[in-house]
């Protein structure tokens, strides 16, 4: 099983085609993918009506019929995946977004709206089993409509639940201004209000009536940020049908943030943060396609880990999670979530009428049920060399005469069990039977800490070589411990009656040194937090220096601080402000150590012009020169470093030719960074230092980066600004600082 994802987003990149010089902009970039055209070009790119051929990893994955400007859908087109999925729908920036017709390898056939080649607005499923579906639809499912089936039956949908009349969707007559940043108002239910009944404000700019233009910021009625995201689409009347992609962040009224995810065709995705307000995290979870996927930690307010849970596709692995209390010390548990498996209970003995939710499971058993149970059916494999703790709430109903239940547990069969009995009347037992020989562990004996009419708390704890039976926090008796021969529990009735059962929960006492320890066969990084969050947010495994080499986001740094990672953020100063962006490698030169990354982030702009001139012709010894970067920043900080020093060789260690020896110190997380001569001229990159000698670096120099910016997919003109030549070193270092970025990766 492997559990490991990061959070995607619409990656938009750039392929060139493998048959034609021609490139074609991928929205859905991922490793491994590339394509072929068939048709017109114009300025190297795809323009006209073609054919364009997706393969991932040179497998087939899908075949575009219709029309390309600069390498972008847009228009009519038709769009045949591998699996026999076909979709003809109107294309916008290279989305189907719009009216189209969808045809599913199984025969279901949608017709209607779009939105990022989803189902998303008015429109028609028509399934292969002859049910058709009429109304809006959010993400692919009916929301507001109705279904009909085969024989006429018809269910009502509202607002994405079944109705018991025909309903409509809410609508609005707002119309926005088109074109420019306006200010919208909304009361505690984020409804559209007048402005002296509103608790928030928006301000937004629209391209079209519900169409967003870029970023939009959320705001506390004071001026206090209140949420910032990205809309591909609103709805006035419905919020639930808008449509997002990318970063969501949300705040508390004193500052804070609240929540921060990403959105991946509208569903949450990736990594999803949330904080307490007063700024500590309190859970960091995974999702994938807007379900659970991977781990989820749950912390106190203190920072220290509280619960820990591994999920795969929505479900919980293995039924049980790690839960720890603040001293650390933790167990697994095996947590029963009644209303989720009803089908995993069955029933021994006597008719019975039974119900399930979230919350438990009731069950009334008729006057023929002498011996009766009702248990769970499913495995629950937990280690009984270690100690434990099994765990229910149950409950007679009012009225149940005489009752006499318990806690069935160990069950295998009839021949092998365990039941820790109570009764109305305020007595209690333990019995059991191991290969078909009963036993009372403890006769019926009357106690005061049973409720009647109420809920009781019944507890078996195995600790060592005893069992300890408790009702309600108090111990009633203990006995020397049994081996259990089997792992279904359930409720036991000597009774007829009515009889809930409102937790029931298994806790095994493991020693652990991280909680991920207790999935032994899931592929889980090592890498990941056990205790608390690393810096609250990331898990980022290693960290470089960078400098920026055009205004466009194109980045330099070392091959060996981008090798092998899967995700990459820089994180730079402009005027003051902190950005953080997401990066991917557009180039690179393993042999010369060097590379270059690219921000891939849509919410990036364009940089000021870079500061600095590129020179590539070779320094003298003793030329003065500096470095800037971010070493060793777990303990020196993120704040960026000025080391300075000299040229002491022409060539590096065996006179290897690419290489400046230099003196000024560096040391790890440097590596990547820029080499200035005192005028703030680029000479070369950051790379090395000898451990345990006298000052002895090294730095590639920047003739051997040239050559790699000659063959990169993007010409970019090399950076030839003077301004700073005559301005004193620390003031140069200010202005150059803001284009030298700290590189993570993972």
């Amino acid at each position: 099983m492997s559990l490991l994802l990061s959070a995607r987003t619409l990656e938009e990149k750039w392929i060139l085609c493998s048959n034609v010089n021609c490139q074609i902009l991928d929205s859905y970039y991922e490793d491994g993918v590339s394509f072929t055209w068939d048709g017109e070009i114009l300025n190297n790119k795809a323009h006209g009506h073609g054919t364009a051929v997706r393969y991932i990893n040179n497998e087939l994955h899908s075949t575009f019929v219709g029309n390309y400007e600069n390498g972008i859908r847009v228009g009519k087109g038709k769009l045949s995946w591998s699996n026999g999925r076909e979709l003809e729908c109107e294309f916008t920036n290279n989305q189907a977004t719009g009216q189209g017709k969808q045809i599913d390898p199984n025969g279901d056939i949608y017709t209607g709206q779009f939105i990022n080649y989803i189902p998303h607005g008015n429109g028609k499923l028509e399934k292969a089993n002859g049910v058709i579906s009429e109304g809006s639809f959010v993400l692919g499912e009916i929301y507001t409509g109705k279904s009909t089936s085969i024989t006429g039956t018809v269910t009502y949908y509202y607002r994405g639940s079944i109705s018991q009349t025909q309903q409509f969707d809410k609508t609005s007559t707002y119309n926005p201004i088109i074109g420019q940043t306006i200010t919208e108002f909304f009361n505690a239910e984020w409804q559209r209000c007048e402005a002296k009944d509103a608790l928030y404000y928006r301000r937004i700019k629209y391209k079209a009536p519900n169409i967003p233009d870029g970023e939009v910021k959320d705001y506390y009625i004071d001026g206090q940020l209140q949420s910032v995201f990205t809309p591909i689409y609103i709805d006035h009347g419905d919020s639930e049908k808008d449509f997002f992609e990318g970063k969501f962040v949300s705040y508390y009224k004193n500052g804070n943030k609240q929540k921060e995810h990403d959105y991946y065709n509208s569903r949450t995705d990736g990594k999803a943060i949330q904080y307490y307000e007063n700024g500590q995290v309190e859970i960091i979870s995974d999702f994938l396609n807007g379900v659970l996927h991977g781990e989820y930690y749950e912390y106190y307010k203190t920072g220290k880990l509280h619960r820990y849970y591994l999920f795969e596709n929505g479900e919980m692995v293995d039924g049980k999670y790690v839960e720890l209390d603040e001293n650390g010390t933790g167990y697994i548990v095996y947590n029963e979530f009644f209303g989720d498996h009803p089908e995993s209970w069955v029933m021994d003995g006597g008719d019975h009428v039974s119900s399930f939710n979230n919350y438990g499971m009731s069950v009334t058993l008729d006057n023929r049920a002498v011996k009766s149970m009702v248990k769970r059916s499913c495995y629950i494999p937990f280690d009984q060399s270690q100690n434990y703790m099994i765990a229910t709430t149950m409950k007679a109903a009012e009225g149940t005469k005489n009752a006499q239940y318990g806690l069935l547990f160990g069950f295998q069969d009839w021949d092998n069990y365990y039941c820790f009995f109570i009764s109305n009347d305020g007595k209690f037992a333990v019995y059991g039977e191991y290969e078909g020989v009963g036993q009372w562990l403890r006769n019926w004996s009357y106690t005061n800490v049973i409720h009647t009419n109420r809920e009781n708390v019944l507890k078996v704890y195995r600790i060592e070589d005893r069992f300890t039976f408790t009702i309600n926090g108090s111990t009633v008796a203990q006995t020397l411990a049994k081996t259990l021969r089997g792992n279904e529990y359930g409720l036991i009735t000597l009774t007829p009656g009515t009889y809930s059962i409102h937790s029931l929960s298994v806790n095994e006492f493991a020693q652990l040194a991280r909680p991920q320890d207790a999935y032994p066969t899931a592929n889980i990084p090592s890498g990941k937090q056990t205790t608390q969050p690393a810096n609250q947010t990331t898990d980022w495994l290693w960290s470089g220096s960078g400098f920026f080499i055009s205004e466009k986001g194109y980045i330099a740094t070392n091959y060996h601080v981008v090798d092998g990672a899967k995700q990459m953020q820089v994180t730079y100063k402009q005027n003051g402000q902190t950005k953080t962006y997401k990066a991917e490698v557009v180039v690179s030169d393993p042999t010369n150590d060097l590379a270059i990354i690219k921000i891939v982030d849509n919410s990036f702009v364009e940089l000021p012009k870079i500061p600095y001139i590129f020179t590539a012709k070779t320094e003298d010894v003793g030329t003065s020169v500096f470095a800037l970067g971010y070493p060793k920043t777990q303990k020196l900080g993120e704040e960026i470093k000025f080391t300075d020093g000299t040229i002491s060789a022409k060539t590096g260690a065996q006179g290897d030719i690419r290489l400046y020896q230099i003196s000024v110190p560096i040391t790890h997380g440097n590596s990547g960074g820029p080499l200035f001569d005192n005028q703030g001229n680029l000479i070369g990159i950051t790379s090395s230092g000898w451990d345990n000698e006298d000052n002895i670096n090294y730095a590639i120099k920047s003739i051997y980066l040239k050559n790699l910016i000659e063959v990169m997919p993007e010409a970019i003109t090399l950076p030839s600004n003077t301004s700073i030549i005559n301005k004193p070193l620390v003031e140069k270092i200010k202005i150059l600082s803001d284009f030298v970025p700290f590189i993570e990766a993972k």
